[in-house]
């Protein structure tokens, strides 16, 4: 380990090697849907996943994974 930052060709080189290995089709961006997806479905609130990706508002993250989230709280019933 040097302790320098990856450059993207390098990271680019590794993922693609992983996938051809593996047989997949993945890109990183997929990585970033399974994480958000998992973050929501392990109860992260819209504000905390809005942080953990970046996104400018909240909204653009309920816009974009609002879908994920389901209506069945029994307390609001």
């Amino acid at each position: 380990m040097s302790g320098r930052l990856l450059a993207p060709s390098t990271l680019q080189s590794a993922w693609t090697t992983a996938n051809k290995q593996l047989g997949l089709t993945a890109t990183p961006h997929d990585l970033r849907h399974y994480f958000a997806s998992a973050q929501i479905r392990g109860g992260q609130s819209i504000k905390v996943l809005q942080a953990l990706l970046g996104h400018k508002s909240a909204m653009e993250t309920w816009d974009t994974y609002g879908h994920l989230i389901g209506d069945e709280d029994p307390r609001s019933r």
